[in-house]
């Protein structure tokens, strides 16, 4: 498997695990891995991994991971665990510490910033999106 796809799942996992726990009913997938999306969810996808040459060890790559939730519009608490849901996932996402000594198995994650976020929504869903990039030293 590829270090991008690797990782997704691996952070997809972390994220999985992590404290403080993930809001009642959200589901974490990995992008590669969906056979059928279960809503809420919050889909991490690794957009891609290049390698880093200057300033940093000859073996770093950036990997982006665009990290999404997703709540179905179907009833009065959509908006209110949608936000519950972004604002947990946004949390996880900037705690840099933990996503370090968190996400492990083959790959050290050595730092990460949020790059972007962005908001859409339709007829039947509200998204949220977090642009993070991961600096990771593959094992």
């Amino acid at each position: 498997m590829s270090l991008r796809l690797s990782f997704e799942s691996k952070l997809a996992s972390y994220l999985t695990t992590v404290s403080p726990s993930k809001p009642t009913g959200l589901n974490i997938q990995a992008g590669h891995k969906i056979s059928e999306l279960d809503l809420p969810a919050l889909v991490i996808h690794a957009e891609s991994a290049e390698s880093i040459e200057d300033g940093l060890q000859g073996n770093t790559r950036k990997i982006t991971i665009q990290a999404t939730v997703m709540t179905p519009v179907d009833d009065a608490q959509t908006v209110v665990s949608h936000t519950a849901s972004f604002l947990w996932a946004e949390a996880r996402l900037k705690d840099r510490a933990s996503i370090i000594s968190g996400v492990t198995a083959g790959v050290s994650v050595l730092g990460s910033y949020i790059q972007a976020e962005r908001t859409e929504t339709n007829e039947r869903a509200m998204a949220d999106s977090i642009t993070a990039i991961f600096f990771v030293d593959p094992a």
